[in-house]
């Protein structure tokens, strides 16, 4: 089995290298001519350099710029001629550049005014200035009136003497042709990225747009002013940013430009980081040189997005086999098909995760762009990690041979068997519940017990005195202890019922106020103490109500899937997490543990790991000897895990080092894997949560400048894909091991994913927290009106409302709405679903009406 698993893995890294091999593959571009272009558009801006903030290259950075595009291009032009730049024209004159100067024309009369005089003066300068351009999009951008500019024109005409333009996009020529009238020559620019276009279609959408205005304005001379692609950047409509895509429109632009003898200038040489700004992560990108001056690609031969690929993709393979390698280690048993999913899905994560990192770093991320995506990859990692914890637990349970570790309830012989010490702590429960109990516990079929009953913290003595009259009347079994404070929440209470109960009592059992035990549950349990490295036995928490409420059901088979999987799973490696009910403990490993644990509010959970470090072993027996009663409201239910996971990470700040750094505690590697990995689940949810206040502010900020775009594919897809694999999963192992229908499948999933903002909630708090109050779960409450089982859904509905909000707003300014846009609005439907399932569930609630109270 190990051979096979081995090869699968092997298989899966080499195919992951091909795929990387496969999409970095060099794509062959027409050859440009010379290796050079008829013009460029030339900004000399260097990173850190913002001409908003009144910053200017130096004249030596200037010049080292123009030296490196000597052979590259014939032509150049400017958009400024302010301070430094009013030196270009000379400068790259010099070196035998034709130059076409250009005035900056904005919302400021009087420093257009400047500009322009400027201009005039370098152009009177430079005999071999014979065009100007005045304005780049200003009646675009609405900083000018076209009357205003066409005054603009005529005076730069009378001072320079020389043609005089201006750019602006092709659509804005078409629709006022007076502007077309006042110049000497159209300047256009023409920028399919922008419109959506497929690079294949791309250079012919180019044309065509020339042609049109051609024949629109047959007797005036086109010049393009701005064509060319991004290198990186969001998707928009069909058109993807790449470096392969730059070089493919670029070559196949210059090819056709030169046949038809057009004069035109890529836009544009150098990228410039400070058009983010203005422009979002594509106005960067632009240029054919990175900032830093080196270039993109070989203008002469094949292009590949990125030459370093080889590296990424070893780094990603090595991702994926460290745990394949170290799970098929632990698992020479596996079969075919859970090998090839420990194969494929860590090579899949690996994968993602590095081009995560990829899309981090590409295009100049801004500061915000660059915290937010780091947030969501934070986010994201926590969620891989819980996906690989989810699939390994697939693996183990369907796909790795039956347990090994198993224990089986067999009736004890007659005769001498240990002192039991039932423990049973109270607190404000309805009297009629527990006396249901205690009457069970009365009629146990074992012949050495007692039952001690500790009320604490209950002020009103008409729930306590039934309590303590029942105990009077079922005999000197029975011991009621009432404490009206006690501290230590639960766990309290159970120590003070272990310093009261029989000397000779050798196990200590605990089980809730709400649980009818069957006769035998002491008698088949108590020969599993035989064995002297048992310290604990838990049962499962099992329910007699489930069938009573649409909503109870749902509960019931929500909890089912823990007790009838990750339980079973968790005792193959001695790792069960102990629950606070029908749980049977050896009295002296309690001792020797220091007993209950009152500053954790899952003292139970936190016994069970303390007994592990100490080198005791756990059984559990998947079979129910006991039954309560499931949470009569949403609130209760949410409050219940809430306390669960608020424990947990009360565990994991306080036990820590016991779970990675201690080498010296008995846990065994696969122990404190299985603690890890159980809490991950709820760690990815508050991941998710976090994953949602990062998309909600991005949605914002794409609403208030929609060409920031939505974040790179790299940071969506993943979330997607964990979220649609661990519904697979959930679906798959119920189908495994869980006997419900169909229907019940999909209340138990609906339940779960109701609580991942509870869970989310939590897990931030208990973090972040150091205290929080016991909050037990109330029984036998009426079920909510609709006004209250709403309002319990209260937070989870404004955040349904938020992302809402947020993606129809998104929706309506994004313009056109391509691929990634859609991508985009499916993760914020995704993350609405846990949301609406809270509600869903809220109305479920409310709508059930309890058949009966067993």
């Amino acid at each position: 089995m190990r051979r096979r698993a081995v090869l699968f893995t092997t298989l899966a890294a080499l195919a992951h290298f091909g795929l990387w091999a496969l999409l970095n593959a060099p794509a062959d571009a027409p050859k440009w001519r010379g290796g050079a272009v008829a013009g460029l558009a030339f900004n000399p801006y260097r990173p850190g350099q913002d001409p908003r903030r009144g910053d200017q290259p130096s004249i030596a950075e200037i010049e080292r710029d123009l030296n490196l595009l000597i052979g590259r291009a014939g032509a150049l032009r400017t958009y400024s001629v302010a301070g430094v730049l009013g030196d270009i024209a000379a400068l790259a004159g010099a070196r035998g550049f034709a130059v076409t100067p250009g005035a900056w024309i904005g919302p400021d009369a009087a420093r257009n005014r400047q500009e322009i005089d400027l201009l005039a003066a370098i152009a009177r300068r430079n005999a071999a200035i014979d065009q100007v351009l005045v304005g780049n999009e200003a009646v675009l951008r609405g900083d000018i009136e076209i009357p205003a500019l066409i005054a603009e024109l005529a005076r730069a005409r009378r001072q320079t003497g020389v043609g005089v333009g201006t750019a602006e996009p092709w659509h804005i020529w078409l629709a006022n042709p007076a502007l077309a009238q006042a110049v000497d020559f159209i300047g256009v620019q023409i920028l399919p990225y922008w419109e959506g276009l497929p690079v294949e279609a791309a250079v012919d959408y180019a044309f065509m747009r020339l042609d049109q205005l051609r024949a629109a304005y047959p007797d005036k001379l086109v010049i393009v002013t701005e064509i060319g692609w991004p290198s990186a950047g969001p998707a928009r409509g069909g058109a993807g940013a790449s470096r392969v895509n730059q070089a493919r429109f670029g070559s196949q632009f210059v090819v056709a430009a030169q046949k038809r003898n057009l004069e035109y200038f890529i836009v544009e040489a150098f990228d410039q980081p400070w058009k983010i700004a203005q422009e979002g992560r594509p106005g960067a990108n632009w240029g054919l040189y990175d900032a830093d001056r080196q270039p993109k690609f070989a203008w002469t031969g094949p292009v590949s997005e990125r030459k370093s690929w080889p590296l990424w993709a070893l780094a990603a393979i090595l991702i994926g086999l460290v745990p394949s390698a170290l799970y098929i280690r632990a698992r020479p048993e596996l079969r075919p098909r859970g090998a090839m999913l420990i194969a494929v899905l860590p090579q899949s994560l690996g994968w993602m995760l590095i081009w995560m990192l990829i899309a981090l770093g590409a295009g100049y991320p801004s500061a915000g762009e660059l915290a937010i995506c780091s947030v969501l990859g934070m986010a994201t990692l926590f969620l891989f990690f819980g996906v690989l914890a989810d699939a390994m637990e697939a693996v183990d349970l369907i796909w790795t041979g039956p347990p090994r570790r198993r224990f089986a309830a067999a009736k004890a012989p007659s005769g001498s068997m240990p002192k039991v010490s039932v423990h049973l702590a109270i607190c404000r429960e309805p009297p009629d519940m527990v006396c249901q109990t205690l009457r069970a516990l009365a009629a146990l079929d074992y012949p050495d017990f007692e039952v001690i009953v500790i009320d604490n913290n209950t002020g009103d003595e008409a729930l306590w005195r039934p309590v303590e009259a029942a105990c009077r009347i079922l005999g000197p079994r029975f011991r009621f202890l009432h404490r009206g404070r006690l501290p230590g929440f639960k766990g309290g209470a159970l120590n003070l019922a272990l310093t009261q109960c029989a000397p000779d009592a050798e196990i200590i059992a605990v089980i809730d106020s709400d649980y009818v035990v069957s006769r035998d549950w002491l008698r088949a349990l108590a020969p599993l103490f035989e064995a002297p490295e048992i310290a604990l036995v838990q049962l499962p928490q099992d329910y007699r109500d489930g069938q009573d409420s649409a909503f109870k059901t749902a509960c019931y088979w929500e909890y089912a899937g823990f007790f009838r999987l990750g339980m079973v799973r968790r005792n193959e490696s001695d790792a069960i997490i102990q629950h606070g009910t029908m749980t049977l403990i050896r009295r002296i490993a309690l001792l020797r543990a220091g007993g209950w644990a009152q500053w954790c509010i899952t003292e139970d959970a936190e016994l069970g790991l303390r007994l592990a470090h100490q080198g005791w072993q756990s059984a559990y027996v998947a079979h129910s000897f006991g039954r309560g009663l499931t949470p009569d409201s949403l609130a209760a239910y949410k409050a219940q895990r809430f306390r669960w996971v608020y424990g947990a990470m009360q565990i994991l700040k306080r036990r820590w080092r016991w779970l990675i750094a201690d080498k010296a505690a008995a846990l065994t590697p696969a122990q404190r894997f299985h603690y890890l990995a159980g809490w991950l689940p709820w760690i990815a949810d508050a991941a998710g949560l976090v994953f949602t206040l990062g998309a909600l502010i991005w949605t914002a900020m794409l609403v208030w400048r929609p060409e920031l775009g939505p974040p790179p594919a790299a940071f969506l897809g993943p979330a997607l894909t964990a979220f649609a694999f661990r519904q697979w999963r959930l679906w798959r192992l119920y189908a495994h091991a869980v006997p419900c229908t169909g229907r019940e499948r999909w209340r138990a999933a609906l339940a779960g994913l109701a609580l991942s903002h509870s869970a989310a909630k939590a897990v931030i708090c208990g973090l972040a927290t150091r205290k929080r109050p016991f909050r037990r779960t109330p029984k036998r409450r009426a079920q909510p009106t609709l006004a209250h089982a709403l309002a319990m859904a209260a937070e989870e509905a404004v955040f349904a409302a938020l992302i809402g909000a947020a993606a129809a707003a998104f929706a309506m300014t994004q313009t056109p709405f391509g691929a990634q846009a859609w991508l985009w609005t499916a993760v914020l439907a995704v993350m609405a679903l846990p949301y609406g399932a809270t509600l869903a569930l809220a109305l479920i609630s409310a709508q059930s009406r309890t058949t009966s109270r067993r």
